[in-house]
């Protein structure tokens, strides 16, 4: 595996440009892009991975996701992986991306806001999914992988830790390995 800051990235570090009216602010595209390869075979797909590559894979990317999150200008932190051209995928190599924002997006706030407390809508969704049964691909001791209702993507796969949990940065190795 190796990570590199990305060749066309979506935000830069040496940005600087910041301007306020009496309206608006504006803010440069500051941050960090980097690029995760996750396999030496340029025709390999996730879904021929082992089950250790891919906790590898976990690994890495919770490594980076914590050090992204060191960083001074960094507020939100996103991980993706696409896959096919129809997902936006530029380069064939399997690959993810990290991006680590200067600003947190709207739609994450406001689903990181529902995950408040005893009424955390997405567990409240978990309970729903599973006793629906229709959307569910795969399941294991801690994780549910569901489409989700009316998904944004062809082929959206969501996995979600069953237990109430925020933040990927603080999965445990039992939990990578599941």
């Amino acid at each position: 595996m190796r990570v590199f800051p990305n060749k066309f990235p979506a935000v830069r570090e040496d940005c600087e440009e910041t301007s306020v009216e009496v309206f608006y602010e504006m803010t440069a595209g500051r941050g960090r892009h980097e690029v995760l390869v996750d396999t030496p075979d340029h025709n390999e797909t996730i879904d021929e991975f082992s089950e250790e590559r891919i906790e590898k894979v976990l690994q890495v990317l919770q490594d980076r996701l914590n050090n992204f999150r060191t960083r001074k200008h960094t507020q939100y932190v996103q991980i993706f992986k696409n896959c096919g051209p129809s997902a936006g995928m530029s380069v064939r190599h399997s690959h993810w991306q990290i991006t680590g924002l200067p600003v947190v997006p709207r739609r994450a706030a406001l689903m990181a806001e529902k995950m408040q407390g005893d009424n955390c809508l997405f567990c409240q969704m978990l309970t729903y999914e599973k006793e629906q049964g229709k959307r569910i691909a795969g399941e294991t001791e801690r994780f549910l992988a569901f489409t989700p209702y009316a998904g944004r993507f062809p082929y959206e796969l969501w996995l979600a830790p069953k237990a109430h949990q925020r933040d990927f940065g603080d999965m445990n190795t039992e939990e990578r390995k599941d």
